[in-house]
C-alpha cells in the first residue's frame, strides 16, 4: 500500500467507524433539544429559518460543554496504536506515520464542524431556507423577546448580527472550531504518548471545563488562555463577555499550539517504545 493509499484508507476506517455513528447520534439528540423549539416557532409564524444557528448554539456554555465531550469520545482511540498499526509504522516509518496521524485530527476538527453543521440544517427539516441574510426568524429572536415567549434555549445577541455578517459568521466559526478541536485531539495525542488514554482524557477535560470556569470569571484573564472558549464568537460583540481576545490573536495562538504539539509528538515517536492495543 503507497502512503497515499494508506492515508484515503485511515481517514475511510476511522470516520466510518461505529464510533464515529454513536457520535452523530449523541449529537442529533442533543441538537434537537435546542432546535424543536427554533423549528416549533418557524411554523407556528410561517417564516421559514437561515440555517445560522450553529455558531450561537456552540456559543451558549453549556452546549458548548457537551458538544466538546462529545469530542473527547470522538478522539478516545488515540495514540492509533492498534495491533495493524505496528505493521504500518515498520513499513512506513514511525514520522511519516505520525505526520499522518496529525492530518487525521487536523481534519477531524474542520470535518466534525461540519458535520454538526449538517445536524443543524437537517433539524430545522422543512422550515428551512438559504439566504445570505439572517433572516426574519433570527432578526426576530435577537431583537424582540419573542425567544422568551417561545421558550427559546437558542441566545442570539442583536450586537453579533449587526457586526457579522452570515457567510462570514459561519466562516469564522468553521475555522475557529476547527483549529480549537484539532488543538484538543493534539493535545489529546500528545498526552497519551507521554502519559497514555486515561491522562489524555484527563487533559482533554480540562480544556473543555475552562470555558464554564471562564463564564463566571468575568475580571481575570482566563479567556485568554482558554481554547475552547474561543469557539464561543456568538457572544464575543454582544458585551454580555468582556476582556475576550482579538480574532488575529486567537487565529494565531491556536496555530501555535498545534505547531508545537505536532513537533512535540513528533519528538517523542521517534524515541518511544511501541505497544499495541486491542481495541484499534
Amino acid at each position: 500500500m503507497n502512503n497515499r493509499g494508506y492515508l484515503s484508507e485511515m481517514l475511510f476506517r476511522r470516520f466510518g467507524c461505529g464510533k464515529t455513528f454513536v457520535w452523530l447520534c449523541l449529537n442529533l439528540v442533543y441538537m434537537d433539544i435546542y432546535m424543536s423549539p427554533v423549528r416549533a416557532f418557524a411554523f407556528d409564524v410561517k417564516i421559514k429559518a437561515m440555517p445560522y444557528f450553529l455558531p450561537f448554539l456552540l456559543s451558549d456554555v453549556y452546549y458548548l460543554s457537551i458538544f466538546m465531550l462529545s469530542v473527547l469520545y470522538f478522539f478516545s482511540d488515540v495514540p492509533f496504536l492498534g495491533r495493524r498499526q505496528m505493521y504500518i509504522i515498520i513499513r512506513m516509518g514511525r514520522e511519516r506515520w505520525n505526520v499522518y496521524n496529525c492530518i487525521y485530527i487536523l481534519l477531524s476538527g474542520f470535518l466534525i464542524w461540519l458535520a454538526a453543521f449538517g445536524m443543524n440544517i437537517l433539524l430545522l427539516g422543512n422550515q428551512v431556507s438559504f439566504a445570505p441574510e439572517w433572516g426574519k426568524i433570527i432578526g426576530t429572536l435577537s431583537m424582540t423577546d419573542a425567544g422568551v415567549q417561545t421558550r427559546q434555549m437558542i441566545n442570539i445577541p442583536y450586537g453579533t448580527i449587526v457586526n457579522y455578517e452570515p457567510v462570514q459568521f459561519l466562516i469564522l466559526s468553521w475555522i475557529l472550531s476547527g483549529l480549537v478541536i484539532s488543538v484538543v485531539g493534539m493535545c489529546m495525542y500528545c498526552v497519551s504518548l507521554f502519559a497514555g488514554r486515561i491522562c489524555s482524557a484527563v487533559a482533554g477535560s480540562i480544556l473543555v471545563i475552562l470555558p464554564g470556569v471562564a463564564e463566571y470569571l468575568f475580571t481575570t484573564p482566563l479567556n485568554y488562555v482558554s481554547p475552547v472558549s474561543w469557539i464561543r464568537i456568538g457572544v464575543f460583540e454582544s458585551g454580555q463577555i468582556i476582556r475576550m481576545p482579538v480574532i488575529q490573536y486567537m487565529l494565531l495562538m491556536l496555530i501555535i499550539l498545534l505547531i508545537i504539539l505536532v513537533v512535540i509528538c513528533n519528538w517523542k515517536v521517534k524515541r518511544m517504545d511501541l505497544h499495541w492495543s486491542e481495541d484499534v
